[in-house]
């Protein structure tokens, strides 16, 4: 009699008993081999199952995200600038007498335990630190007394303003506004650009000189040597942040990222050693003198700007106009232009391309500052209702035209000019209507005996005649000039288009008979407008506008509708205001022995050297709330800040001065500033004195109080929250590229930064937060604040409902008698925070929700899907991730068995863990596979009968 039973094996496989673990192989964490102290006999019919599983995965049983840690097939390639210098030269804050700003690329795999974006730098508008372009020269070395840098008007004689008006005739937009004249009591023609705040993006010269001698030979024909006549690309720099493969808390990312963000990649120290200490010492090192110390992050860096000690006119901007080509000594001046920040850079970038031109030869040829002109008369009687440009038409031209015309979509505001009623212009609408910069005067008159080739716009730096022209400041700006526009064509290039069926290239371009490229007036300001007419008086009486006048894009800093300021490191050569206006600033000395005694010719004047300036973001973070990520802190904000006197022990003024603000480092945002003398720019000249202000005749102290006034060239009830900062501006993915990436696993969509309405210059509050084109951020502003805008005359808030408007102080003196009124605006400081920009989504917490389990254990694989030729053993289990503990993903028993089909020899078994797409999954070490082998196993308790049925089977015969 025969029965049947269950033999039931189980075997173990350790990640740590593994061949792999003894041999120290540790390079995947998820394979591993056991060898079997017996050879397991596998018959068919038998059944083989997994028994068990504890995977461990560091992480995995906690409130954590699942980063896989793979390359997603993803290759891009990033635009960066590179500076490189030429001539070392360790005494001047550069480094180098000349740096080269070029564009590289970097290609990238795009991983999903990494993020790449490209940054950029800007400033903010807020008064402090820049010079509004275009400019002369500003610090007035012959100033007598010296004081008068600060209370003077600036002006264009003396402090640096340039001959051009953007006012004159045309060009009125909102980034100017006309200023008060101190010295003749009346508004006149004189304006600058707005101190609103607005960001400037810096911009990086394609070749700058810090030496007089770095420049020899390379000196532009006279009349070229404005600065702009260089290339200027937006500064980017490339970022990677990364991720540990594997599950991480939400609280570790942030931090993590946090601190990559706020690496500090460089700190420097300057040193300068005198000449006599070059004389004394020339074989050895010295004595240098420690000038001063700069620290730089991943998004926060010391930029070398413009400087007081380049800035005089003798040996300055002069020199390097007319110089002769070698030896000059201007060059210096040019060093203050290596840095400037452009309010719309996208102009600038796609304009300055259209200036050119194809030679004979079918090249490019780059006209740069020259722009591109007319080739025929244009207007009544020429028999040409459209204007024909000296550029070939051809795809690759338009192309530049058509980038340009897509980048003006992003800055609407600058349509204003056609709306102002100052100017000459009618209506246009953004919609039907492109713009290009064309001359107001031809090019027969913006030359004279000195100067040979006209230019494409002007700024001012000289004031020439022009021919047959009576004004000894004739305007040689160039104005904005409308075109015809059809966005339904924005996108179509036609290789020759018929105007009959009113076809466009990119909306805007024609192609004349000859192959010139063709543009269009508008109806409203084109033949018998107000414009035309304009222009036409500047050309006599034939009626038309010149051939050969410039048109194009003006790379002047004077061009209407780009706006250009100059970064300045905000130093003066003398101190102000403690009544010590005429002595030089204290001299850094070695003074190294004991007596630390100053020895004169071992020190230096520091002034000369303060060419260097913060931008960026100081302390960029990645945050976790609990629920989403977001990015905050992408500007330095600005700080309460200390008055000017702080500590001082003089009395000013009759005043004491204040001690230390124990807030003074609370960030605020500012409305109405106080002025403050820390650093000098003619941004704010005449800063407003600080007085003593009287309300009687007999000078009675009890019935006066220290004023502390608005400076008038900040505009009022604007915001001030930021010094500088960074944009994201390129994540470097398409959309369909951005699943899997680590922006999509920390919750962030690709809409929420790649919007089509938002632009560098938008402010950005809850409204538009998640609606960005350049990511960035600055203060949060409430509601709730304006309770503390209604203050009394003496800054304190009532915390009221009501309305705040300046108020009026009438008979108002600082002696008693000659009395005023003042206008006073109530200073607002209110502490606050960055705004932060919130992800879209939730992270993803699990983006694989189970393993599957692989062996050679089966020959045959029964499953299906999943990538293809990932591995060569069948899937056995699968284990679930649905009750992670610990470190652990555990599974007791699995609901899938196999049948054995044919005889099978194992003397070792080799495991691996897999996620579903049959990749590696991130494993550790203390992993383990129990495999179950159920054998059925028949058994007799008539041992002859037996033995005579298997004899009988041997020998049928018998």
């Amino acid at each position: 009699m025969a029965n049947t039973y269950t033999d039931t094996r189980v075997i173990e496989c350790s990640r740590l008993h593994s061949e792999e673990a003894l041999s120290g192989n540790n390079t995947n964490l998820a394979s591993w081999t056991n060898n079997l102290t017996d050879v397991i006999h596998l018959e068919p019919g038998d059944v083989v199952s997994m028994h068990g599983a504890m995977i461990s995965e560091r992480g995995a049983g906690g409130d954590t995200i699942e980063i896989k840690g793979v390359n997603l097939g993803i290759k891009k390639t990033f635009d960066v600038i590179n500076i490189s210098g030429v001539d070392e030269d360790e005494a001047l804050p550069s480094g180098y007498k000349t740096l080269i700003a070029n564009v590289s690329t970097v290609e990238k795999d795009i991983r999903d335990d990494e993020g790449n974006f490209i940054i950029n730098y800007y400033i903010s508008a807020n008064g402090h630190n820049y010079i509004q372009l275009p400019r002369r020269f500003w610090w007035y070395e012959n100033a007598s007394p010296i004081s008068r840098n600060w209370t003077d008007n600036d002006t264009v004689t003396s402090h640096g303003r340039t001959f051009w008006e953007p006012f004159n005739g045309q060009g009125a937009i909102s980034d100017f506004e006309f200023f008060y004249d101190y010295y003749q009591q009346t508004f006149n023609q004189h304006c600058a650009q707005k101190n609103d705040g607005s960001r400037y993006t810096i911009m990086i010269r394609d070749k700058t000189f810090f030496t007089s001698t770095a420049s020899d030979f390379e000196t532009p024909d006279v009349y070229l040597r404005d600065p702009e006549n260089a290339i200027y690309r937006t500064y980017t720099e490339l970022k990677t942040i990364n991720v540990d493969r594997g599950f991480n808390s939400p609280e570790y990312i942030a931090t993590e990222i946090t601190r990559q963000l706020q690496k500090v990649t460089q700190d420097k120290t300057f040193n300068r050693r005198v000449f006599n200490d070059i004389s004394s010492n020339p074989r050895s090192p010295g004595f240098p003198i420690p000038v001063f110390k700069t620290y730089e992050t991943q998004t926060f860096k010391a930029f070398d700007v413009a400087g007081l000690s380049q800035t005089n006119v003798s040996g300055g901007f002069d020199d390097w106009l007319n110089s002769k080509p070698v030896g000059n000594t201007g060059a210096v001046y040019i060093g203050n232009y290596h840095v400037i920040a452009c309010k719309r850079p996208e102009l600038y970038e796609t304009g300055r391309l259209i200036n050119s031109l194809k030679n004979v030869s079918d090249e490019n040829e780059y006209k740069g500052i020259k722009g591109s002109e007319l080739l025929q008369n244009w207007g009544p009687g020429t028999e040409t209702e459209f204007i024909v440009l000296n550029q070939k038409y051809d795809k690759e031209t338009c192309d530049y035209w058509r980038d340009f015309f897509n980048a003006q979509d992003k800055y609407p505001e600058i349509w204003t000019a056609f709306t102002d009623s100052r100017n000459s212009y009618e209506t246009e609408e953004i919609t039907t209507s492109r713009w290009v910069h064309m001359n107001r005067r031809k090019s027969s008159e913006m030359t004279d005996g000195t100067i040979t080739t006209a230019q494409l716009g002007w700024s001012g730096y000289y004031s020439p005649v022009a021919r047959g022209n009576s004004s000894t400041s004739p305007q040689f700006s160039s104005l904005l000039f409308p075109i015809q526009y059809d966005q339904n064509q924005k996108d179509t290039f036609y290789s020759n288009p018929n105007p009959e069926l009113g076809q466009k290239t990119y909306g805007c371009i024609g192609r004349s008979n000859l192959g010139n490229i063709i543009l269009y007036p508008t109806a409203n300001n084109g033949y018998g407008s107000a414009l035309f007419n304009y222009l036409d008086v500047n050309q006599g009486s034939n009626g038309y506008i010149e051939n050969e006048t410039k048109i194009g894009f003006d790379m002047h800093f004077s061009a209407p509708g780009v706006g250009y300021i100059l970064p300045y490191s905000g130093f003066t050569e003398k101190p102000q205001q403690f009544n010590a206006g005429s002595n030089l600033v204290v001299n850094v000395s070695t003074a190294r022995n004991s007596d630390q005694i100053v020895m004169d010719n071992y020190s230096i004047r520091p002034h000369e050297f303060r060419t260097k300036l913060y931008i960026g973001a100081d302390a960029p973070k990645l945050q976790w709330d609990g629920t989403h990520f977001s990015l905050s802190d992408l500007h330095t904000g600005m700080n309460r800040g200390n008055d000017y006197r702080a500590n001082s022990p003089y009395f000013i003024g009759g005043q004491k001065t204040p001690t230390n603000d124990v807030d003074a480092g609370d960030i605020v945002y500012k409305i109405n500033p106080t002025e403050q003398y820390y650093d000098w720019t003619p941004v704010r000249m005449p800063y407003v004195a600080e007085e003593i202000l009287f309300l009687n005749a007999s000078n009675n102290l009890s019935e006066s109080f220290e004023s502390k006034d608005f400076n008038s060239n900040l505009e009022p009830w604007q915001i001030y929250d930021t010094l500088c900062g960074i944009f994201i501006s390129d994540f470097g993915l398409d959309e369909s590229e951005w699943s899997g990436t680590l922006w999509e696993r920390l919750g962030f969509s690709y809409s929420q930064f790649h919007s089509s309405n938002n632009t560098r210059l938008s402010r950005i509050d809850y409204n538009n937060a998640n609606d960005l084109s350049l990511v960035t951020t600055n203060s949060e502003v409430n509601e709730g604040d304006t309770k503390i805008y209604f203050q009394n005359m003496f800054e304190s808030p009532m915390y009221a409902n009501m309305i705040p408007t300046s108020q009026i102080l009438n008979n108002a003196s600082t002696d008693g008698s000659h009395p005023r009124t003042i206008v006073h605006y109530p200073a607002i400081i209110q502490k606050t925070q960055s705004i932060q920009i919130i992800a879209d989504n939730l992270p993803t917490r699990m983006i694989r929700g189970y393993y599957t389990i692989r062996s050679n254990i089966l020959e045959e694989n029964p499953f299906v899907g999943g990538l293809k030729v990932n591995t060569q053993m069948p899937i056995i289990a699968t284990v679930n991730k649905i009750n992670p503990v610990g470190d652990f993903v555990s599974q007791q028993g699995g609901d899938l068995e196999f049948t054995i089909t044919k005889p099978l020899r194992l003397a070792s078994i080799r495991c691996s863990v897999h996620d579903p797409d049959g990749s590696y999954a991130n494993t550790n070490e203390q992993s383990a596979v129990l495999f179950k082998i159920i054998k059925q196993k028949n058994v007799t308790f008539n041992v002859l009968q037996e033995i005579l049925q298997q004899s009988q089977g041997r020998n049928p015969k018998m």
